[in-house]
């Protein structure tokens, strides 16, 4: 549960644990996991977060942003080349900031990143705390379908390649609107064993350079 609030002029989200939590203990220590994540991981990859020192209710707080997913800025038409280098870029250094912290994000897509405007130029942001997870740790299916690593669906941990896997699949949708193997559905086993149609006769603007440096994240 999210409110968007105001104090001083500026806007900030708060977070709420969902009510589930009240009979439900796993709920709740997700929550609490979520909000000392969203506290401890002061990067300019993510929103600002904080837990008020006084609060009477258990939530976060976050600033709020102003923009749109990536998801919704490429429906009408894929990003750029010069876009997709530097989203390559800050997805790369976001994960590098995280596992120098043994944390892997656990589920990038472009649902989770913000593409915000400041004095005329473009950036990214990464929100979704929630998925945050350790390294290594036996999550199972975490995540979303269609950006699993072929190895998470035979219950294998959440590390630096899956994380790989999920970046390449994310620069291969935003620059053709495609999935390099179709959209999986929850639950679905999905067979990886066709090849991959080449992005760039999906999107001629795709350097082969760049389309090699995608394919090898989904090899």
């Amino acid at each position: 549960r999210t409110w968007l609030c105001e104090k001083r002029g500026l806007k900030y989200v708060m977070k709420f644990i969902p009510y589930e939590a009240m009979h439900d203990e796993t709920i709740l220590d997700l929550f609490v996991k979520e909000a000392w994540m969203a506290k401890r991981l002061k990067a300019g990859f993510f929103p600002k977060a904080a837990i008020p020192k006084n609060r009477t209710h258990r939530y976060y707080i976050m600033s709020f942003l102003e923009g749109t997913t990536l998801k919704d800025y490429t429906k009408k038409k894929p990003i750029s080349v010069d876009m997709s280098i530097e989203l390559a870029l800050f997805l790369l250094k976001m994960s590098q900031f995280l596992i120098t912290h043994d944390l892997v994000h656990g589920d990038i897509k472009p649902e989770n990143i913000m593409i915000t405007e400041r004095k005329g130029k473009l950036g990214f942001k990464m929100v979704d705390f929630g998925s945050i997870t350790e390294a290594y740790s036996n999550v199972t299916r975490a995540g979303t379908p269609s950006y699993l690593a072929p190895e998470r669906f035979n219950q294998a941990p959440v590390n630096e390649q899956t994380e790989v896997y999920a970046i390449g699949v994310t620069l291969y949708e935003a620059l053709t609107k495609k999935f390099p193997f179709g959209e999986i559905e929850p639950f679905q086993n999905p067979n990886f064993d066709k090849s991959i149609k080449s992005p760039s006769k999906i999107n001629p603007k795709i350097p082969f350079w760049l389309e090699s440096v995608i394919l090898r994240a989904l090899d």
